[in-house]
C-alpha cells in the first residue's frame, strides 16, 4: 500500500515539474526580442524615479554635466566656506571689513619718460609733454599703472573721486649760443594741469625758473619738479606741460605720478 502511494506521488510530482518547465518555455518564447544596446553609441543611467534610462552617449553625458556637476560644485563650495569659517574661528584670525580691504586698492600710477617720442613747440604757449611710457611699455621699468588709472595722449585719467597726490619731474637741457646772454629769454615754466568735460585746463601746480646766462660750456642743465595734493573727481585728466618742450632731456630720468591717498 505504501509502495503504491509513493509511485503515485512520484508520478504527480513529475507531471507538475513538466508543467512548470513547459510554462517557462512558453513564457520565454512569447517575450518580445530585446534590442541589444551598442555600448559605443549609447549609455544607460539610473533616473531619479529609479528606472534605467538609455540614450546616445554624448547627449547623456552632456545632460549629466549640466544637471549633476552644478549640484556637486555648489555642495563643495558650501563645504569650503564652512571649513574656512571654522578655521578662522579656531585660529582666532582678525579679518578686515570689506570697506577697509577696498581702501588698499587705491588707483595709482607712475609713468616714466620715453625716448622714442619726439616733440617740438609750435609757439611759446604751454605744450603737453607726451613722451611717457605707459601700459605694457612700463614692463621692466620702475613705472606702473594700477586699479583703473588710464593714459591717453599725454594725460592720466583717474577712475575714482578722492584726494590724490600728483607729481612730475623733468630733466632739461638747453644749448647755449652766443646770443643767449643778449636776448630777453622767457623763464622755464613747468606745470601740471587738470581737465574735465565741464571745464577747460586748470593749472594745479607749477615750477618757474630763470634761464642761465653762462659763457662756460655748450649746454645749460636744469631739473624741475612739481608736486601737489588736491581733490579730483572721477574722469579728471592730469597732464604735464612746459613752455618749451624742446628742453626735455634724458626721458628715462623723467617721471609723472598720480596716487590716491
Amino acid at each position: 500500500m505504501a509502495v503504491k502511494h509513493l509511485k503515485l506521488f512520484g508520478i504527480v510530482s513529475l507531471v507538475l515539474l513538466l508543467t512548470v518547465i513547459i510554462s517557462v518555455i512558453a513564457i520565454i518564447l512569447s517575450m518580445p526580442d530585446v534590442e541589444t544596446i551598442d555600448g559605443n553609441k549609447e549609455i544607460c543611467f539610473k533616473a531619479e524615479n529609479g528606472e534605467i534610462e538609455c540614450g546616445p552617449t554624448v547627449d547623456k553625458i552632456h545632460l549629466l554635466f549640466e544637471t549633476e556637476l552644478p549640484v556637486i560644485y555648489n555642495d563643495l563650495l558650501k563645504k569650503e566656506k564652512e571649513d574656512t569659517v571654522k578655521y578662522i574661528k579656531e585660529q582666532d584670525i582678525q579679518l578686515q571689513n570689506p570697506f577697509e580691504a577696498q581702501l588698499e586698492m587705491k588707483p595709482s600710477a607712475r609713468l616714466v619718460g620715453a625716448r622714442d617720442i619726439k616733440q617740438s613747440s609750435d609757439d611759446a604757449a604751454m605744450t603737453t609733454v607726451r613722451s611717457w611710457r605707459h601700459d605694457k611699455d612700463l614692463h621692466y621699468t620702475d613705472g606702473f599703472q594700477r586699479y583703473g588709472i588710464r593714459y591717453q595722449n599725454g594725460r592720466m585719467i583717474v577712475p575714482l573721486s578722492g584726494t590724490y597726490s600728483v607729481h612730475s619731474f623733468l630733466t632739461l637741457r638747453e644749448r647755449i649760443n652766443g646770443e643767449l646772454a643778449e636776448q630777453q629769454v622767457a623763464p622755464i615754466r613747468h606745470s601740471m594741469y587738470r581737465f574735465n568735460v565741464l571745464s577747460s585746463d586748470e593749472e594745479i601746480g607749477s615750477c618757474i625758473q630763470s634761464r642761465k646766462n653762462s659763457s662756460i660750456g655748450s649746454y645749460n642743465y636744469y631739473s624741475s619738479q612739481v608736486s601737489t595734493v588736491l581733490r579730483l573727481n572721477a574722469g579728471d585728466e592730469i597732464s604735464v606741460k612746459i613752455n618749451d618742450v624742446s628742453l626735455v632731456d634724458k626721458p628715462e630720468e623723467n617721471f609723472f605720478g598720480v596716487n590716491m591717498i
